[in-house]
């Protein structure tokens, strides 16, 4: 994989000045594929995830059910059918995919055989209405999300998601100067949620790999989850052998992020010059009007 490939960032903005994603264009789009398999095999290790596909439409059901619309503040973005009358849809309202492993454990998982450790990973389009400042280039409206996740046993899910966690970081710290490590909080919860917050950091429920953006910024670029019985219990997941002990824990990045990351850092140079290098290049006319005639 080329350190520096070509192609531009192209940023799709709603008007306002905020960034709902970015598309990406010639040989950039061929390296973020190159990353994203570089790193699912580091965070599978031995194991040979199923591997499932993701759809960008969902029943408000499914984050029903995973307790998403109950606690958190952050209003999910609803998908509404152009001049169709409400009662074709019945009782359904439909969302965007807020996450990889809903779908995960709320459907591939919740109809697979689950031993004492199933893992199962797949790529999707993710949607957040998460707020911050509008101009922010990283915090995305759009974006795409890798996930692993490992279901069954306890203590069997929390050593082979640390373990898969550990493998991301060490691939992570070789390539990027000042990568660390630290307990954080889903961002899920909101601003406003702070003895959720507390509550996530006492029990050690999610880790980040924190990396260096710019002078005097940082970033996170992926992260560990445990979900301990939350989701599948949500979802109805049970072990084939008929104990009741059965939980998940995934290990997930955002793509854009930490491909910009690793990208820059085998190339020498600060992310947040070389995203804007990057967007620079669309900005190129491919048809200038003043270009000299054959």
């Amino acid at each position: 994989m080329k350190s520096d490939p070509g192609g531009a960032a192209i940023p799709l903005d709603d008007g306002s000045g905020r960034i709902l994603g970015y598309q990406w264009t010639g040989e950039l789009a061929a390296a973020l594929d190159a990353v994203d398999a570089e790193l699912t095999a580091a965070m599978s290790g031995t194991h040979r995830p199923v591997v499932h596909t993701c759809t960008t439409l969902l029943p408000e059901n499914v984050l029903e059910k995973a307790g998403y619309l109950a606690r958190l503040p952050s209003l999910p973005v609803y998908a509404v059918p152009h001049a169709v009358d409400d009662r074709a849809l019945g009782d359904s309202r439909w969302v965007l995919n807020p996450s990889v492993c809903f779908q995960t454990l709320g459907t591939v998982a919740a109809r697979s055989a689950i031993g004492e450790l199933s893992t199962f990973t797949a790529r999707g389009i993710c949607h957040r209405a998460e707020g911050g400042p509008i101009d922010d280039p990283l915090r995305l409206a759009s974006f795409t999300m890798r996930e692993v996740v490992f279901v069954g046993g306890a203590a069997q899910v929390r050593a082979e998601s640390v373990a898969s966690f550990g493998r991301l970081t060490d691939l992570v710290g070789r390539t990027v100067a000042g990568a660390t490590v630290e307990d954080a909080t889903d961002v899920f919860y909101g601003d406003d949620q702070q003895s959720m917050r507390r509550l996530q950091k006492a029990l050690a429920v999610k880790r980040e790999i924190i990396v260096p953006w710019g002078p005097g910024t940082f970033v996170s670029v992926a992260s560990w989850n445990d979900h301990r019985q939350r989701l599948t219990d949500a979802f109805g997941v049970r072990r084939d052998d008929g104990d009741e002990d059965c939980r998940s824990a995934c290990v997930a990045f955002g793509l854009e992020r930490i491909a910009i990351v690793l990208l820059a850092g085998r190339s020498g140079r600060a992310p947040v010059e070389f995203l804007r290098e990057l967007v620079s290049r669309s900005r190129v006319d491919p048809h200038p009007t003043n270009a000299p005639s054959r």
